[in-house]
């Protein structure tokens, strides 16, 4: 019996391990694509890390392995698929020449961004690159709404997202600050 649940956990340790790396490797691919601006590539990836762990983590992850030798991914960085793939869908999108392809990419970014923003995953970045979107989509009403529920969630501002993959990421909040 004892060999048994020894074969057990040694078989959810695994399973639990594998999980890890996919979502990792695939995360860190998507990232890799990011700073080369390969942007739907980029989207594509966090979208695939998106199905291996679903939601948005503000705060450090740690990774799976021994108690005594407790890992942390990435230095404690935000673990953000979701609201990467809506960035990067944003970035792609100033590259699609055909306006009607641009407002459908940027519509389905916004989409993602509102979902964030729904969750009450109120950072200073999904709140800056939902606007441009809607700037860029000449939609007033939608801006306005947006303005109403960034100043409902004013002193909340406090998710934090990966900023990594590209230098505009990391000054928005100074500029949403200034606005």
């Amino acid at each position: 019996m004892r060999q048994r649940v020894s074969w057990m956990i040694g078989l959810m340790a695994i399973t639990v391990a594998a999980h890890a790396q996919s979502w990792v490797s695939t995360y860190e691919s998507a990232l890799n694509k990011a700073r080369r601006a390969d942007w739907v590539g980029a989207r594509a990836s966090f979208k695939q890390a998106i199905a291996y762990r679903p939601e948005d983590y503000a705060k450090a992850t740690n990774l799976p392995g021994p108690a005594t030798e407790r890992r942390i991914w990435r230095n404690g960085s935000a673990y953000s698929p979701n609201f990467l793939g809506a960035y990067a869908g944003y970035k792609a999108a100033q590259q699609i020449k055909d306006e009607a392809g641009r407002n459908r990419t940027l519509s389905e970014s916004a989409a993602e961004f509102e979902a964030l923003i729904a969750k009450k995953q109120y950072s200073y970045e999904a709140f800056y690159f939902l606007n441009l979107i809607y700037s860029t989509l000449n939609d007033n009403a939608a801006r306005m709404k947006l303005e109403t529920t960034l100043a409902q969630a004013s002193g909340q501002l406090t998710w934090k997202v990966d900023t990594e993959p590209a230098a505009d990421l990391g000054s928005v909040r100074g500029r949403v600050e200034a606005e």
